[in-house]
């Protein structure tokens, strides 16, 4: 398996050719976070820095899909940095205990919800949306084709989306995260590993990935 090409061709999904992205790992060597900026003709390279930290222990590996200014070079990306909105994540996961992998079990869980989501997405008229596995849980990372401008009315439309998609698929067992409606939303790069909480036989760590569609 060439871990290299696989995140290469995760990242190509989302960021374009000259579009930057930043790449942002959480707990690398006693460091909280540590990030990169990328653009899209050098994605082999942004895969080879995420596996090195990866192999530093990071618990996790991220990536902005949504277009950065080239002002977010130096500094950890925030809203104001984000170009247009390209992308919402969805992010659904199982309801268990915090800072814990997730069971077989509570994945079925939450890939049930996310069945339901595209298709409540595809009654009110969306078309285009790629599904990954986050590890622990799924999303759905809904394309907006015209972008969105990154703008209060933008950020208004994806918290409400969220929060009617929560009230309407999510359950008892599982449910959609309504704080993902940011423009700078870090998402798990598709193809390195989820380290949440104490490895066990019943809460493994797994690797994130794209699902084909």
């Amino acid at each position: 398996m060439d871990r290299i090409a696989d995140i290469t061709a995760a990242l190509g999904k989302f960021i374009l050719p000259g579009q930057l992205t930043e790449i942002r790992a959480l707990k690398v060597q006693g460091k909280e976070a540590v990030r990169a900026t990328w653009d899209g003709d050098h994605l082999d390279h942004a895969a080879r820095e995420a596996l090195k930290w990866e192999e530093q222990g990071a618990s996790g590996v991220y990536f902005i899909p949504n277009p950065l200014l080239p002002s977010s070079y130096g500094h950890f990306a925030t809203d104001v940095d984000v170009l247009a909105r390209h992308w919402l994540l969805i992010d659904v996961d199982s309801i268990r205990p915090a800072k814990t992998g997730a069971t077989d079990r509570e994945r079925l869980a939450a890939w049930e919800v996310v069945q339901s989501v595209e298709a409540t997405l595809a009654v009110v008229g969306y078309r285009r949306w790629v599904v990954g596995d986050s590890g622990n849980g799924y999303h759905v990372l809904v394309h907006f084709d015209p972008p969105l401008l990154n703008d209060a009315a933008a950020k208004n439309l994806c918290r409400e989306v969220l929060h009617g998609l929560k009230s309407l698929c999510g359950n008892e067992k599982a449910t959609v995260d309504t704080s993902t409606y940011n423009a700078a939303r870090i998402v798990k790069l598709y193809g390195t590993l989820a380290r949440k909480g104490t490895e066990t036989a019943e809460r493994p760590h797994r690797y994130s990935r794209l699902i084909p569609s």
